[in-house]
């Protein structure tokens, strides 16, 4: 019987957790040091019992900051990308730019007119026209603690948000047993 588990590689109680999941309670391989422990990461483990795990790594779309106040440019790395291809990020499902995945990680810096909405916004970098490879969600708040973020990194591509681009809505749904 196979077993298949995503999880957060970067969370130790995790990876104990995948070796008791798979059926292999020592001598289980863990994910090599390097990238694959950093927390943007997510492994799918597959395995049958007593067969070691197989590790695959899924790409990546993490934001510097996930907060910001209208006019906020909020920087974004995408980690494990397929190499030498064009990718479209989109907004709440419209299309902000296409950039090139070069080696398969890419810095990006995403503007946010000082008109926009405050609310959440999905970020999603895609195959133009095709399948999602990887989310994240911003918060753009107008609450008073909230920082105006610059999102200055070095080597960053450049993108704006599409106009007049409402965000996300939010059902809050009561919970009901019996």
């Amino acid at each position: 019987m196979k077993s298949q588990l995503v999880v957060d590689i970067s969370d130790p109680a995790h990876v104990s957790l995948i070796g008791l999941y798979a059926g292999c309670y020592t001598g289980c391989p863990l994910p090599p040091p390097g990238p694959a422990s950093d927390a943007q990461f997510q492994a799918t483990f597959v395995s049958t019992p007593g067969e070691f795990l197989r590790l695959a790594i899924f790409p990546s779309l993490t934001p510097h900051y996930r907060r910001g106040r209208p006019g906020s440019t909020m920087s974004l790395q995408a980690h494990d990308l397929p190499p030498n291809t064009d990718l479209e990020l989109r907004v709440n499902g419209v299309s902000a730019g296409t950039v090139a995945s070069g080696s398969g990680d890419v810095i990006l810096a995403l503007s946010f007119g000082s008109g926009v909405t405050p609310g959440h916004y999905l970020l999603s970098l895609a195959h133009p026209g095709g399948a999602t490879l990887a989310t994240t969600i911003i918060d753009i708040s107008a609450a008073p603690l909230a920082v105006v973020r610059s999102g200055a990194v070095a080597g960053a591509i450049s993108l704006s948000t599409p106009a007049n681009l409402t965000p996300l809505t939010q059902v809050i749904l009561p919970i009901v047993m019996r």
